[in-house]
């Protein structure tokens, strides 16, 4: 089966109404890593796999963002992890762990992760890894004042 955009028609912007997706559509990190499982996923970020309770994409949002989501004993990333084919699909409710060179290259390590990042002031960031190593790191907020980051292969093919 293939997916069309009427499949996800749950998660378009719908201005001044509110359902249980608003909060995520405001705020995300969805990231991708080829080859690993779940509990590989949570392994690699340092986690156990006993402090993921199963769960589905509404109670994780709604988790996320009450302050159950927040552990008291300072920022810990929250996130929901499924196996998607060969896929690890990680969903972070206003999270940034997908974007995070340090996270993303223990994840990355042997394998490729792609990010996806929407945060609160409407910032977005898109970032690609292999075997560690930084392919490509789009960051929309800082297009004017910095160089965009990329894959040598990439040269010449990006205008600002």
């Amino acid at each position: 089966m293939i997916a069309t955009a009427a499949d996800y028609a749950w998660f378009t912007f719908r201005r001044f109404t509110y359902d249980e997706y608003t909060d995520l559509r405001g705020a995300y990190c969805s990231t991708l890593v080829r080859g690993l499982t779940p509990e590989q996923v949570i392994t690699r970020t340092g986690a156990e796999a006993d402090d993921f309770p199963p769960m589905g994409l509404k109670e994780l949002i709604r988790t996320a963002f009450s302050s159950s989501g927040r552990p008291d004993s300072g920022y810990g990333h929250f996130f929901g992890v499924v196996a998607v084919d060969d896929w690890a699909f990680i969903v972070e409710p206003n999270g940034f762990m997908g974007v995070c060179p340090d996270i993303a290259g223990r994840l990355s390590a042997g394998t490729r992760l792609v990010s996806h990042l929407l945060n609160v002031n409407g910032v977005e960031d898109f970032f690609w890894m292999e075997d560690g190593r930084e392919r490509l790191a789009l960051e929309s907020s800082c297009a004017e004042s910095r160089p965009i980051r990329r894959d040598q292969r990439f040269q010449g093919r990006f205008t600002r």
